[in-house]
């Protein structure tokens, strides 16, 4: 599931791009600086995450405020087990807080954990999920519903639904035509979720070509070092290996393993 995760990481990513650098809480809020009791008993203060806070003040209803702090303490926890490697319990705390936060809760991070986790089917549910938010909330054709249709194309990958995750995939790259982000990094990220799928679908060839596609852009967007580049090159070592091409298949797997780690 390394691989997978890795994927997920990257489109977060795409949508961590889009944060309005508004929405971080003011200090004069509660949600400033929540404390946070980890599961072996200890505290830390730290910043919950900015969107929930922001969107109670915009919109005015403080009705439900203290249960979005709860959520966002138990999204914070959910990032600490995931960081730790402990992905069943990362996924229950996500769990928890898209239960007391509907409308606003991590459900792309609360798919990864259960994948992660090798519950597909709670994964599964998260991915299509999210990609029915993000059509309700902001539009059929967005960048948010693109992004989460790329990573429904991984859940459903890993659940054996490859044709699934191609008609995903793609769904995700005809949204960036509309969109206008054929130029931008999530656009290289969406290529290398359908190289990667077009790989499991055995489609070798079209595989490399949508690949060595997104490997350009991503560098121009990303730059050369960017942990984001190591799925792309590790599709590619995988394609050209398959096409009889032992020696590019060693230059790509070469250039992934001299990237940094993506880490947690």
């Amino acid at each position: 599931m390394v691989w997978l995760r890795h994927w997920f990481k990257s489109l977060r990513r795409s949508e961590a791009d889009r944060c309005d650098p508004q929405d971080a809480p003011s200090p004069q809020t509660p949600e400033a600086g929540l404390r946070l009791v980890h599961s072996d008993g200890t505290s830390a203060d730290r910043a919950a995450p900015p969107k929930l806070g922001h969107l109670a003040r915009s919109t005015g209803d403080f009705s439900s405020y203290g249960r979005s702090q709860q959520a966002a303490i138990a999204e914070h926890l959910g990032d600490d087990a995931m960081r730790s490697g402990r992905a069943a319990e990362a996924a229950a705390h996500y769990h928890e807080s898209v239960k007391l936060w509907p409308l606003f809760g991590n459900t792309q991070k609360a798919a990864e954990a259960f994948l992660e986790a090798g519950d597909l089917e709670m994964a599964l549910r998260f991915a299509e999920n999210q990609v029915e938010r993000s059509r309700r909330e902001t539009g059929h054709q967005t960048e948010e519903t693109a992004d989460a249709h790329a990573s429904l194309s991984l859940v459903q990958v890993a659940c054996g639904d490859l044709a699934g995750a191609e008609v995903s995939a793609r769904a995700a790259l005809r949204i960036d035509r509309i969109t206008g982000r054929e130029k931008d990094a999530a656009h290289a990220r969406h290529l290398s979720a359908l190289g990667q799928v077009l790989i499991a679908r055995r489609k070798i060839d079209e595989a490399g070509e949508v690949l060595e596609r997104a490997l350009p852009l991503a560098r121009k967007t990303l730059g050369s070092k960017h942990s984001d580049l190591g799925p792309i090159y590790a599709g590619l070592a995988v394609v050209k290996d398959a096409q009889g091409a032992p020696k590019l298949a060693a230059k790509f797997e070469r250039l992934r393993q001299r990237l940094p780690h993506p880490g947690p």
